[in-house]
């Protein structure tokens, strides 16, 4: 499954239109940590789902499943917002130029 450290500003493994992935942390949260996605190139619909939505990690937790819910065509990412916790690097995930079709590699 892939995911994103939202510790680490770091994505790994391919995000395919719906398979989950989740979105971790390093250790549990001691406030309730939400995730808003954004389209290609920060646009205004959000690119995965979850129950509910926003994506949350609840105090006392360290991750959260979600869905991608779009294809993006390469060059291009997608983009998360994060309320709750410093993150540290850049929030968005990258799509590789050599994934072809419905996959996107994060990078």
């Amino acid at each position: 499954m892939a995911t994103i450290d939202l510790t680490m500003g770091t994505a790994v493994g391919d995000f395919v239109e719906g398979e989950p992935f989740t979105f971790t942390m390093s250790s549990a949260t001691t406030n309730v940590v939400t995730i808003t996605g954004r389209s290609d190139q920060s646009g205004d619909k959000a690119w995965f789902t979850s129950d509910p939505y926003p994506a949350e990690i609840p105090i006392g937790s360290s991750s959260v499943t979600a869905t991608p819910t779009e294809t993006i065509s390469a060059p291009g990412y997608f983009t998360y917002l994060v309320t709750g916790i410093v993150v540290n690097s850049e929030a968005h995930v990258t799509v590789s130029s050599s994934m072809p079709g419905r996959m996107k590699k994060a990078s």
